[in-house]
């Protein structure tokens, strides 16, 4: 009897510090840092199964162990779902970890910029090169009908939905501030504003000029002047594809097109690019001068004036820094 009860406790003792061994190792494991030298982001599509998910992460070069994740995952996936999506997986990250991250739900969120004053077909070159989108755009939109901002999305939307938000979010705008305009602006719909404060957008960068220039334009519209706006030309010349890589001749500013405000009073036919909220802000309230003129400082700013004898002797000095090759800041 004593021997038997010996046997029992050294058995049970044995299968004890089996089941511990076991459990320790298993343990390492699963919670051992993974092959990942680096961090990498990995994306699961929707409807994948465990064993999919598993041979993404193996041919990932994440994991060894294919089959230990899946037995992993699945008894974890009875404690909460696995969740598609791209996810950021941290280089050394151990089984455990990973399973943990895509049952999370928080998913890696890019970003989309548009700066200032790209033309459409700026925009959509950028859209169509943008990592993590899909989709192709058929319908082209206007020019002036998109909002540069930055636009957060996922892995795996499509570059219409991109759109859809960039005008969505000028109409919001133009909703939110028309009803806030200055009394007696020669702009008549939203149409004339985003034309308007497209010309402001490319004229200047700085944003403490923004509505001077606004201002300038506002008071010779006022007075059916021309506006004789550069980057109104070079449009007219490139159509917002591309940049017109030489100065402006004369024989630019003198030939006719819908777009040269040299040759015409009034606005032209279309926005020349998609201006910033700033600039659409500064058109709805523009300063309140006499000033009719502005030219380059050479500092990347401009100097401003009332008659043109001050504007010609701006456009002199702009001309003698031009000529003695001071160090100047390129025009917009």
């Amino acid at each position: 009897m004593s021997r038997l009860f010996i046997w029992l406790s050294v058995s049970s003792a044995t299968i004890f510090i089996l089941v511990i061994a076991a459990f320790l190792f298993f343990n390492h494991i699963v919670t051992a840092p993974s092959l990942s030298v680096s961090n990498k982001n990995i994306y699961i599509p929707p409807g994948a199964g465990i064993h999919k998910i598993s041979q993404i992460f193996y041919q990932s070069h994440i994991i060894n162990r294919p089959l230990l994740f899946e037995w992993v995952a699945r008894v974890n996936s009875y404690e909460k779902p696995i969740r598609s999506g791209e996810y950021f997986i941290p280089k050394g990250a151990s089984v455990s970890d990973i399973i943990k991250i895509i049952q999370s739900g928080r998913t890696v969120v890019r970003k989309f910029t548009v700066p200032e004053g790209l033309t459409t077909y700026q925009i959509i070159s950028r859209l169509k090169q943008a990592e993590g989108l899909f989709g192709q755009i058929n319908n082209i939109p206007k020019e002036g009908e998109l909002l540069p901002e930055t636009y957060f999305y996922s892995f795996g939307d499509k570059r219409t939905s991109i759109i859809k938000r960039m005008k969505k979010a000028l109409t919001e705008v133009l909703d939110k501030y028309w009803d806030s305009r200055q009394i007696g602006l020669p702009i008549k719909n939203y149409e004339d504003l985003i034309i308007l404060a497209s010309i402001v957008e490319k004229e200047t960068s700085i944003k403490e000029e923004r509505a001077r220039v606004a201002g300038v334009f506002v008071n010779r519209l006022k007075k059916g002047m021309r506006l004789q706006s550069d980057p109104t030309v070079i449009y007219g010349l490139t159509g917002g594809q591309d940049n017109l890589g030489r100065g402006l001749t004369r024989k630019d500013l003198m030939e006719p097109n819908p777009y040269n405000t040299y040759s015409f009073v009034g606005l032209p036919e279309g926005p020349i690019a998609n201006p910033g909220k700033q600039s659409i802000l500064a058109v709805l309230n523009p300063t309140k001068s006499d000033e009719l003129f502005f030219v380059a400082d050479g500092l990347g700013g401009h100097r401003f004036s009332e008659n043109l004898s001050d504007h010609n002797k701006n456009v002199r000095h702009w001309r003698d820094l031009k000529k003695n090759k001071i160090d100047l800041q390129p025009e917009r």
